[in-house]
């Protein structure tokens, strides 16, 4: 699913790449002094407090003490057009939604930079909002369920209602 037009979408694509290319080379960098294990640690950490801040942002936005499988998914649908990403939900079920990423500016960018795409993800994306989803819902997750193999592959994110006493375990 694409949002906004193709000429901006693409024009979003490739500024959201480029800016996240900074960041793969930055990484790369760091990993040579402290190697690939702690530069990702880092990087993951730092996306969990940016997504720390925006969730508590989204709390004071909003009336709601806790957030739905469907209200999360209401704020997910809007952040792949504002990349730049294409996306379509492949299941849509009360327990769980899966969702098909074609493009993606942050793959592409660790991939250009010989980084590992499903690592980089891991850190940032997939961080950044599981920890906002957990912090609007702790029973919720968001976790990445099929990486992208290829340029020309998707990968596959959900969305997951956790039995709460399985995640205090």
């Amino acid at each position: 699913m694409q949002l906004i037009e193709p000429e901006k979408s693409e024009t979003v694509f490739k500024t959201v790449k480029g800016s996240f290319l900074g960041l793969t080379t930055y990484v790369n960098k760091m990993s040579e002094l402290v190697g690939m294990t702690k530069a990702l640690k880092v990087l993951g950490d730092t996306f969990e407090d940016m997504a720390i801040y925006e969730a508590q942002r989204l709390k004071n936005e909003s009336d709601k003490k806790l957030f739905d499988m469907e209200d999360i998914l209401e704020l997910l649908r809007d952040i792949p057009p504002k990349v730049g990403m294409d996306y379509v939900v492949v299941e849509d079920l009360s327990q769980k939604i899966v969702i098909r990423i074609s493009r993606c500016p942050l793959y592409e960018s660790a991939r250009i930079s010989g980084m590992p795409g499903e690592k980089f993800c891991e850190h940032t994306a997939i961080r950044y909002i599981d920890t906002i989803v957990k912090q609007l819902n702790p029973s919720l997750q968001y976790e990445l369920k099929k990486p992208k193999g290829s340029k020309e592959d998707y990968c596959e994110v959900q969305l997951v209602q956790r039995d709460l006493n399985e995640t205090l375990i």
